[in-house]
């Protein structure tokens, strides 16, 4: 079944105890199932050849809230001035709660490796890989990724060209590094290590991996700023750029456990879509205070451009 978990040959009893405390961590649930501010309940069974009695069977596991909110400061260049000279678009992902923003972690090492400890990263408990064993590979509970945020940009015009920077630093120290070659859906491709701009690529998919965070980012609702530059030779393009943020990798139909999804993932849930750069042409406004047709009068008006 897609929403029970079974774990077959577990041994509680021990010598002299009258009781065993079962922990049970890293249980990964289609939160999306539940909707915003909805409640996921777990119930424990133990199936024995003996009564085994289960003291508070039901728990309440999870409350799903909006992890994540985006806005954009958008840019207004007008076509006849040098983009340097204009003010440049900034998008802004910011959490919905304090340590939706979190890093991959590693397997094997504190505080990963020890169960109930303060896991400030998307794999949580991930104990070495020799536990791994029978049908389960791989290292058990490891995220794929640290927490991934996608712009998905459309920009009409090959006249325009969007840069953006490979790193991001949040106020509290929180660093984003750009991925490079994403899949469309926001998965795979190579986390960038230093600093400097690229291109948006033509498919428009930007991809950021939360890299670190500090004590302070993790307690804190932050948000992180990415300056969007754009450039173009005078005379400009006339176009509108609009922009949809989101969580990545999204998944279209994978809910449950599979050995090759990417985790964590997440659903498309259809955030707005914002405007982020217009380029409008350049006018000029004239003012005449008095013109007249009348008592045998007919103002004349000569406009030359000189330039």
């Amino acid at each position: 079944m897609e929403n029970e978990i079974e774990w077959t040959g577990v041994w509680l009893a021990t010598a002299g105890t009258t009781y065993s405390t079962i922990r049970i961590t890293n249980v990964r649930v289609n939160a999306n199932s539940a909707g915003n501010f909805g409640e996921v309940w777990g119930t424990v069974m133990i199936d024995s050849s003996t009564s085994v009695p289960v003291n508070i069977p039901s728990h309440r596991v999870l409350f799903p809230r909006i992890g994540l909110s985006v806005s954009v400061t958008p840019a207004t260049y007008r076509n006849c001035v040098a983009s340097g000279e204009q003010t440049h678009a900034t998008l802004r992902f910011t959490e919905g709660f304090a340590a939706a923003f979190r890093p991959r972690g590693a397997a094997g090492t504190a505080p990963n490796n020890i169960p109930g400890g303060g896991y400030q990263n998307e794999s949580g408990f991930a104990p070495p890989t020799p536990l791994a064993s029978g049908a389960l590979t791989g290292t058990p509970g490891q995220a794929t990724q640290g927490t991934r945020l996608m712009a998905r940009i459309a920009n009409p015009s090959t006249l325009l060209t969007l840069t953006v920077p490979h790193q991001v630093i949040g106020a509290t120290g929180l660093r984003l590094q750009v991925v490079l070659t994403p899949e469309p859906d926001g998965s795979g491709g190579t986390v960038t290590t230093g600093t400097g701009t690229m291109p948006v690529p033509a498919s428009g998919v930007v991809v950021y991996e939360v890299a670190e965070i500090t004590p302070t980012s993790f307690s804190t609702t932050e948000s992180v700023d990415i300056t969007v530059t754009g450039s173009f030779t005078v005379p400009g393009p006339i176009a509108t750029v609009t922009v949809t943020g989101s969580f990545a990798p999204l998944t279209a139909s994978v809910f449950t456990m599979n050995a090759v999804a990417p985790e964590p993932r997440f659903v498309d849930a259809s955030l707005p879509t914002l405007t982020m750069v217009t380029i409008t042409p350049c006018r000029t406004i004239l003012l005449f205070p008095y013109v007249t047709n009348q008592a045998g009068f007919d103002t004349g008006i000569a406009i030359a451009n000189t330039t």
